[in-house]
């Protein structure tokens, strides 16, 4: 595969990859993993490196599922 057969990303998606370190939305807060862990997400088409997610623990799935609950309520 050349690098033209990649498809391109718009404007908007490379914006939100150049910031490399992202965090979850839970309960309508921006957060890091309770672990402070991470895991790097990498392009399959050329390997390089899109950015870096928080790595959730069991309890930052709890909250989520509390949050969302609590918003359907």
């Amino acid at each position: 595969m050349s690098n033209t057969d990649i498809p391109q990303l718009t404007q908007r998606a490379t914006d939100f990859l150049a910031r490399r370190t992202h965090t979850m939305l839970i309960g309508g807060q921006w957060l890091a993993a309770s672990s402070g862990q991470t895991l790097e997400v990498t392009n399959p088409a050329d390997e390089s490196l899109l950015g870096t997610v928080p790595s959730a623990s069991a309890s930052d799935v709890d909250a989520a599922v509390r949050a969302a609950r609590q918003a359907f309520e």
